[in-house]
């Protein structure tokens, strides 16, 4: 199946010294990687938000077009009808500027952070190996969202007394350390990129 062309009439001209190509991969790494490193840096928490749920946006549509789309919404079916409704209020709140335009909203922020998640788990469905950030960002979400591990898997695969040991270490460290602290080894290939 060939381009399409039905949009072609609406894509910017720019001169060409001007211009960069975006293609969809290249829009979502940067997206995902951007709120990465936001999240690791305890930033905006909307802007993680928002570059998180586009990046998981752009990247399921790329999983689905491979027969491989993203798991959110098989999670999402399995929490109850009040908990989908909020989750999706929330980001359409942030991205509907005449939404609700006089009103607020709580927010969780941990909300991002399965957001990246599920977008991770994409990213490695499309372009395969996850970047040594992406990694970086699942070795800490296991560590604040424990409830997510394979318990089972991970004892089959892991040397117990050297994962407690490590975990330990990293779950006395804010985000922040905790990235100064394990992506050089990552980047290194002291930690294997599954």
């Amino acid at each position: 199946m060939g381009k399409s062309r039905k949009h072609e009439h609406l894509k910017p001209k720019p001169r060409p010294e001007n211009a960069i190509i975006l293609t969809k991969k290249s829009v979502a790494a940067s997206q995902l990687k951007t709120a990465i490193e936001l999240w690791f840096r305890n930033a905006d928490p909307v802007s993680i938000l928002i570059l998180a749920y586009n990046a998981h946006e752009i990247l399921h549509a790329l999983g689905a077009k491979i027969g491989k789309p993203s798991k959110l919404k098989a999670w999402l079916d399995t929490m109850p009808k009040r908990f989908q409704r909020r989750w999706e209020y929330v980001w359409n709140f942030c991205k509907h500027g005449l939404m609700d335009v006089d009103d607020n909203t709580p927010h969780d922020p941990r909300h991002a952070d399965f957001l990246i998640n599920f977008a991770g788990q994409c990213y490695r469905d499309v372009f395969g190996k996850p970047t040594p950030l992406l990694f970086a960002f699942d070795l800490r979400f296991l560590i604040e969202h424990p409830e997510c591990i394979d318990w089972v898997a991970a004892w089959a695969a892991i040397r117990t007394t050297e994962f407690f040991e490590v975990y330990r270490e990293a779950a006395s460290q804010s985000r922040r350390k905790f990235l100064e602290t394990f992506l050089p080894g990552i980047e290194a290939g002291r930690v294997p990129l599954v």
